[in-house]
């Protein structure tokens, strides 16, 4: 997401090996519990097979990390844990994330008692008719029978 191709320069290693920087983005990540978290400012190093995160930039956007007998916490901006990691053999921090594509799902429906029966979970429309008539919702005023099918309805008879 927000992919910045004008950033340019090289990431240095402790062995003082350098590689380029390509791209900056940021990430959408699905966390342990199904929530999604936005990470800002990664780099795209085209040769690296893996990602890497620099335990220093999280530390100035404000993340935290607790690191306690071989294990790391790694907590966002509001305390929430995002990952417990176990460090490894080498001293390397193996941390399997889940990067999900944001969806943006809209829908356009001009014709407002189709909406309500959408809205109301496909009810039919000679309910909607009566709950209009009862008036037991605000903003329902009258009914007409649309004189197109609910797609939705369609399938799942």
């Amino acid at each position: 997401m927000e992919l910045d191709e004008s950033i340019k320069g090289n990431v240095t290693f402790v062995d003082y090996s350098n590689v380029s920087i390509k791209r900056k983005c940021m990430i959408f990540i699905r966390l342990k519990n199904s929530s999604h978290q936005f990470i800002d400012d990664v780099y795209y190093i085209s040769i690296i097979k893996g990602n890497i995160l620099s335990l220093r930039q999280l530390l100035e956007k404000g993340y935290e990390i607790k690191m306690n007998d071989h294990t790391l916490t790694l907590l966002d901006t509001h305390r929430a844990m995002i990952a417990n990691i176990t460090i490894i053999k080498n001293k390397m921090l193996l941390l399997n994330i889940q990067i999900d594509m944001p969806k943006c799902l809209k829908a356009c429906v001009k014709d407002e008692t189709l909406l309500w029966h959408m809205t109301l979970g496909h009810v039919n429309f000679d309910s909607l008719k009566m709950m209009a008539q009862k008036e037991m919702l605000k903003g329902l005023l009258s009914i007409i029978h649309p004189n197109h099918l609910c797609e939705g309805c369609l399938v799942e008879k």
